[in-house]
């Protein structure tokens, strides 16, 4: 260490650091407050902080003796490193405590990684089983521990074994509902054709009993119209006996007058209904024949049914030709129109407005001209009457 010896009067008389005292950077005095406390209050030891220029260390100052009483000098030992080891040893100690912590920590995650994968796993595996479950054949989770786990695998085995039986019973209501379906569309399909015989039969009838002059061409017209239905019929069957499904359109070009008179031909002299076609001769359409006779009758059928009891019904047939080359065919009846409440669903299957509908009538109609590329929409006016509109393409001559 560095030791400073100064005499009895307070001046140095020898040091280790000389240099610092020969170009006077620190006094060849004694720190006077040192000597006080040293010659005059006779302390055994004194220490106190002491600056060179911004340097700050510790003087520590002893008094030399020549023998028990007789003083004859002193001594300073300066602490100019003790600060820096100071703070080199909280240094040491606090970076031993981070790296302490750290071995720690990484140690307590290893060991919380290994805790959490071993509870987590059993449960990451029934996830990855439950995303997997379908409605139908499952593959059960093996697991030989008995805990709460082998209780929550056992669980999960019983319930896919229900799904399969629910599955299984599901399917067979459903191929049975589904039959059920066809049978109703097709029970449907078959009354279409059959309420325009019978009223051909009938005018045929009453030309007979009338002795009418018009009798040869009512009895061709109702002979044409009858032979049309009954290949309509015919032409359902096979298709029905052949793929259980409704006939594909064979979309061709058609005279769109000739297949609408056909049909409103049918009303013309009964007391049933009131029916009027605006629509040019000329104007052909790309359509299905039998969808564009099935879906103008439905329409006009309903619209007649539309209608009170009390009211004779009125149906206006109306063909537009719009500037995009498109035809619409308006089918606008004089009934009570929709209810509000029911406008959402008018195109649902099994929904109907009437107490004896199956509900499959429009949904059909709009199944068969979606088929042929059309559409069909309806406009409403409660107790006024209703327009149902389908839009097909328009073909040149």
């Amino acid at each position: 260490t560095d030791i400073t010896i100064f005499n009895l009067s307070g001046e140095m008389v020898t040091s280790t650091t000389n240099k610092i005292y020969e170009d006077g950077v620190v006094s060849h005095l004694m720190n006077a407050n040192a000597y006080f406390h040293l010659n005059f209050l006779r302390e055994s030891q004194f220490s106190q902080n002491e600056m060179i220029a911004n340097f700050s260390y510790i003087g520590a100052y002893v008094p030399i003796f020549k023998n028990e009483k007789e003083v004859i000098g002193y001594i300073q030992l300066p602490y100019f490193n003790k600060q820096s080891d100071l703070l080199n040893e909280i240094s040491s100690i606090i970076v031993g405590f981070i790296n302490l912590y750290t071995a720690l920590f990484i140690v307590i995650g290893f060991m919380a990684y290994l805790i959490s994968t071993s509870i987590s796993y059993p449960l990451i595996l029934i996830q990855n089983q439950l995303k997997k479950t379908v409605l139908g054949k499952n593959e059960p989770i093996k697991w030989k521990r008995k805990d709460e786990i082998g209780d929550l695998v056992e669980q999960y085995n019983l319930m896919i074994d229900k799904l399969a039986q629910s599955a299984h019973v599901l399917a067979q209501n459903e191929r049975e509902g589904a039959w059920r379906d066809i049978a109703k569309q097709i029970a449907h399909e078959i009354k279409n054709p059959l309420t325009p015989m019978k009223l051909s039969v009938q005018h045929l009838e009453r030309t007979w009993n009338d002795k009418s002059p018009k009798l040869e061409d009512t009895f061709k017209r109702v002979t044409k119209t009858l032979i049309t239905q009954i290949d309509t019929l015919s032409d359902l069957a096979s298709e029905f006996s052949s793929y259980a499904k409704m006939p594909d359109p064979i979309i061709e070009k058609l005279l769109l007058y000739n297949s609408l008179k056909s049909i409103t031909d049918l009303y013309t002299g009964t007391d049933e209904a009131k029916i009027t076609l605006q629509c040019d001769e000329d104007l052909y359409v790309s359509f299905d024949e039998s969808y564009l006779n099935r879906v103008v009758t439905n329409l006009v059928k309903n619209a007649i049914q539309a209608v009170n009891d009390n009211d004779i019904p009125e149906v206006d047939v109306i063909v537009t030709t719009l500037n995009d080359n498109n035809i619409v065919i308006q089918v606008k009846d004089n009934g009570t129109g929709i209810p509000i409440e029911k406008m959402d669903s008018i195109f649902t299957p099994y929904f109907s407005t009437k107490i004896n509908g199956m509900g499959l009538g429009l949904p059909i109609v709009k199944n068969m001209v979606d088929s042929c590329g059309g559409e069909i929409w309806f406009e409403n006016n409660v107790d006024v009457g209703a327009s149902f509109f389908v839009k097909m393409k328009r073909v040149d001559v």
